[in-house]
Parts: C-alpha cells; structure tokens; sequence
C-alpha cells in the first residue's frame, strides 16, 4: 500500500475521489499535504469552492491542481496548513510585504505556487518519472469499500485515468504528465524547458 514508495496517511481514498488524484499525482506519494484537498472533500466547500462531491471524479483536475498551487504558497511562507480555514489567499499579500517588503498579490502569489509545482514534477520528470507513476494501489482500484457511508466505491483504473487526463490539462502538461516547454516558458523557466519540457 503505496504510491511512489510513501504509505497513505489516515484517509480511505477510495471514498474521496479528489484525494485519490492528489495521492497519485503528488511528487512525495501518498501525501495528504501536498494539496490538503481533503477538507474541501469531505466537507464539500471550502473558501471559493460549493458543491464538491467527493464521490464522483468529474472535474477534479482543476481542483487539485489549485490546492497544490496554493498549498506552495503555505509552504513557501512558512505558513501553518492547519490555518487555511481562517488564514486565506487574501491575507498573503500583506504578510509578504511586512516581512520581505515587497509588494506582491494574490494572482502573483498563485504564480509563484504554480511555479514551485512544475520545478518539483520537472525534478521528478528528470529522474524518470511520468504518467506510469501516477497510479494507486490495487486495493484502491479494485476493492470497493466494504460498508458505510462510502460503500461500494473505489477508484477503477479508467476513472483513475480520466482524472489523470483533466488533471494533466488544468496544469498545461502533456498526457504522459510532463510539463511542457510553453507551460514552463510561461512560468519564466527556460532552463527547465530546454532540460526536460515536453513538445516543440
């Protein structure tokens, strides 16, 4: 029970569709934290999102590949997660110029969150990592949860894969999940580009 070689925290995947995607497309494995979408899922809402069902698969690509984004920003700051249900892209602003001085919002900010993502996947990608390594375990694909509020779900391979594909799209990378050259050269990362960027 594994992904990438890091065993799963505490969540039952199978029901929580979007955790499912972020465990397996997490460059560090079965992290929870590297998205910290879990709250958003079993909640539903959570700041600017309504209506999230953690048991379909639809549209999760966009919602994960936010919460990634904006969880580097917790992490670049050095901002506590456990504060993003009171502390939200709204205060980063102003807690960046008091210590650095420098001026920078809220669309910036997801820039520079969006940045950190593909350097880490880029790392990945140069290691030999790609679509093949973003997978779940057999238990999570082909159990379905026994009993419960979730029984019967899991996360077959198909819809694993169109999850993987909505994902791959909403952050502008091939479908084998390698950033591309244009992506990359938008984020200002040339040399990234020429090293490991995908197409032209």
């Amino acid at each position: 029970m594994h992904v990438k070689g890091m065993e799963p925290p505490a969540y039952d995947v199978r029901g929580i569709k979007g955790m499912a995607l972020a465990f397996a497309v997490s460059v560090r494995g079965a992290d929870h934290l590297t998205s910290g979408a879990y709250g958003t899922e079993l909640v539903g809402r959570w700041w600017k999102f309504e209506g999230v069902d953690r048991t379909r698969g639809e549209n999760k690509g966009f919602e994960i590949a936010f919460h990634e984004n904006l969880m580097a920003v917790y992490d670049a700051t050095g901002t506590c997660k456990f504060s993003r249900h009171m502390y939200f892209l709204e205060g980063f602003p102003p807690l960046v110029e008091a210590i650095t001085g420098m001026n920078i919002g809220e669309a910036e900010l997801m820039v520079i969150g969006e940045r950190i993502m593909n350097i880490a996947r880029a790392f990945n990608v140069r290691e030999g990592f790609s679509r093949k390594d973003d997978t779940l375990p057999y238990r999570i694909m082909w159990e379905p949860i026994p009993e419960g509020v979730s029984k019967g779900l899991h996360v077959p391979p198909w819809e694993l894969d169109r999850m993987l594909d909505e994902y791959y799209q909403a952050r502008g990378w091939s479908r084998d999940g390698i950033p591309t050259k244009a992506k990359l050269m938008a984020l200002d990362l040339p040399d990234i580009a020429e090293d490991i960027g995908a197409g032209i």
